[in-house]
């Protein structure tokens, strides 16, 4: 057995004193106790032990090797909360999460996929008409209007410009009021609801408007069983070998495409976001994709065949993604006691496991700060759990397959036309909530390139 004594870390009246600068920047104040303690830092939250992880086989332990010894604290929250994915798969736990999946996850096989290549690439090339040379805009609206107009004709086949405005709307309103409300979300637990703050109300009052719009798609769909090719035509049809859940119920699609919408969309919008930044930062990479782009495609629009000869394009998205990941922060909640680096930790404890913090390690990446997409050519990942920017086990994203396939052919059909450089002026600062987004936007400036 290990040792009952706690791993190192902050004692709580330390800890007190530093949480309220904390909320600058979550992110960093992690990363700095993790530099500071090491890779198991303990930190006493009253009378709830939070255990910090800071090493990839750690991680992995955690999130894959021993998974089966945690539930997803969020997920029980969500739950509890009763506010949004009540029944979607963010939401689930155990054995009800892995039925879920087996329905869900079909969606999301390549070969399924491949026919939404043509969608992404078309809105992408819908996207590059909006700019205007010289004319500033802020790259993470712009990003996030994108992906959720794809969002929008990949689960619904509905144009957020004409059918599917409401939802785009509303769904506008609902990711604004749940990132406002997510940081209250992890100390007010069930009481959410309760408490009379605008962001709760808003929250609430969005939640319940796009489900009424879900479920009349819903009856429409199941009252006209054409196949519209979309996702939500798959889960009405999707059927499962598990007795206790051999199909989705109303309840459960309507939560799937709300987790859906959010997850499916403003992960990667914040990625591409931070991709435009990170080129607009570092010229000679910038160079090297417009290179890799005017040379395999030759000014044709990329599409799904392509993906496999743009490797360089392929490796800015994934350097973008550990530079800033846009789920930074995985929470695990111990079933029982639990044993991890000598240390024996009580059932119960919570566990924090930070992409953002172990994709920063230099002991994983060498000048970690520094912008290389060149270092994914040829690299070993055996080193533990040190990059999972979706998640890891049986919990990470469903839709990962879509999330790679989306990032790089927008990038590919957005950096063919255009470079974009920071506004002069203009500080970029990360803001992390729900993803890790910015606190002032990314004002660029679009230069279009001459062919």
């Amino acid at each position: 057995m290990g040792s009952q004594t706690n791993p190192p870390g902050p004692s709580s009246k330390t800890l007190l004193s530093l949480i309220p600068g904390s909320f600058q920047n979550p992110a960093e104040f992690l990363l700095d106790l993790k530099r500071e303690y090491g890779d198991i830092t303990c930190l006493r939250l009253g009378i709830k032990n939070v255990y910090l992880i800071g090493s990839a086989e750690y991680a992995e332990d955690i999130l894959e090797t021993r998974q089966e010894e945690f539930s997803n604290w969020v997920a029980w929250f969500i739950k509890s909360a009763d506010i949004l994915q009540g029944e979607g798969l963010l939401a689930t736990e155990s054995e009800g999460h892995t039925a879920r999946r087996s329905l869900v996850e079909p969606a999301f096989v390549r070969e399924n996929i491949r026919k939404y290549g043509a969608v992404i690439t078309s809105y992408g090339v819908r996207q590059r008409e909006l700019w205007s040379d010289g004319q500033p805009s802020d790259m993470e609206k712009d990003m996030g209007r994108l992906t959720l107009g794809i969002a929008l004709k990949i689960l619904f086949d509905l144009d957020m410009d004409t059918d599917g405005k409401e939802i785009g709307d509303i769904m506008d309103k609902l990711l604004f009021h749940y990132s406002a409300v997510f940081p209250p979300v992890l100390l007010a637990q069930p009481l959410l609801r309760h408490i009379p703050h605008n962001n709760v109300r808003g929250l609430i009052k969005e939640k319940n408007e796009i489900s009424k719009i879900i479920y009349g798609i819903i009856g429409e769909r199941r009252t006209d069983s054409t196949d519209r090719g979309d996702l939500l035509s798959s889960m009405i049809a999707a059927r499962s070998e598990n007795e206790e859940l051999s199909e989705m119920t109303d309840t459960q699609i309507m939560d799937e495409c709300i987790s859906m919408l959010l997850a499916g969309h403003d992960p990667v919008a914040k990625a591409l976001t931070w991709t435009w930044y990170l080129l607009s930062q570092n010229p000679e990479a910038e160079q090297r994709i417009h290179d890799e782009l005017d040379t395999v495609l030759g000014g044709g629009i990329p599409g799904l065949p392509d993906m496999d000869r743009l490797p360089y394009t392929e490796s800015v998205f994934r350097e973008a993604m550990r530079l800033y990941p846009p789920v930074w922060m995985i929470i695990r909640q111990s079933l029982g006691e639990f044993e991890l680096g000598g240390y024996s930790t009580p059932k119960g404890s919570l566990f924090l496991v930070s992409p953002y913090i172990l994709q920063r390690d230099p002991r994983y990446y060498p000048a970690p700060l520094s912008f290389k997409p060149e270092r994914w050519k040829g690299r070993d990942e055996s080193s533990g759990l040190s990059y999972f920017p979706f998640g890891g086990g049986r919990r990470i994203c469903t839709g990962e397959s879509m999330s790679w396939i989306q990032g790089v052919l927008l990038i590919a059909v957005i950096a063919q036309r255009w470079s974009f450089g920071l506004d002069p002026g203009h500080v970029v600062e990360p803001k992390p909530q729900i993803t890790l987004g910015t606190k002032h936007g990314v004002t660029m400036v679009p230069r279009k390139r001459v062919l």
